[in-house]
């Protein structure tokens, strides 16, 4: 299926996510806005002709590289998800993302041995709400709500604590400190875009001293 952006900007022919022709929206619909590099934003809009929500990109899309080998990324500013949620009757939920490239990675200590990982997003609670990534243990609604709490994908949870059911124990960093494993999701699917092994509370980097 075609990304539908939810902004009518033309200047790119195609959608940077899957390369196809996006559909126009309504006049009624058409927006524009100013991106600056922080966050890749997302919204989940009911359909016009069910009651049901489809997930649909905003304005953005993550880095992707185009059959020629070019590398298209594309970002927002953070209050954008919020304003928009909020002036937009038609959007029902919306999330924000960001991924190491704004962060840097972060060492892990589990036992005598260290880690580098740079593969995790900065996920605000709603990630559930947008996306179709169901949680194998631990509570949608909140794993992403406190700060210092992470959600991990069945091989980082492997990876890091052994086998088991993470939930409930503690996951040690050096560049977010100790955090709180909330939840276990399923490693993302190879035919997704988001590839990931963890997803740390947007709460987390919100808390940080002169961060807004």
């Amino acid at each position: 299926k075609a990304c539908e952006p939810i902004s009518t900007r033309s200047a790119s022919p195609a959608c940077a996510m899957c390369g196809l022709p996006p559909p126009r929206p309504p006049a009624s619909a058409a927006m524009s806005f100013t991106s600056a590099p922080a966050f890749t934003f997302f919204a989940r809009r009911s359909s016009p002709t069910t009651t049901s929500s489809v997930p649909l990109p905003s304005v953005t899309a993550p880095s992707t590289a185009t059959p020629s080998g070019e590398e298209r990324s594309g970002y927002t500013a953070g209050p954008l998800g919020p304003a928009f949620a909020a002036t937009e009757p038609a959007v029902s939920a919306t999330v924000r993302l960001r991924d190491a490239s704004g962060t840097g990675r972060f060492t892990i200590g589990s036992g005598a041995r260290r880690y580098y990982e740079g593969n995790y997003l900065i996920a605000e609670r709603s990630f559930f709400d947008v996306f179709g990534f169901p949680l194998i243990s631990g509570a949608q609604e909140n794993a992403l709500a406190a700060p210092k709490s992470v959600v991990l994908t069945q091989s980082a949870a492997l990876k890091y604590l052994g086998a088991g059911d993470p939930v409930g124990k503690t996951l040690p960093t050096e560049g977010f400190g100790d955090l709180a494993v909330t939840g276990l999701v399923g490693d993302p699917p190879s035919n997704s875009h988001l590839q990931f092994s963890m997803l740390v509370s947007f709460a987390t980097i919100e808390a940080i001293p002169g961060w807004k």
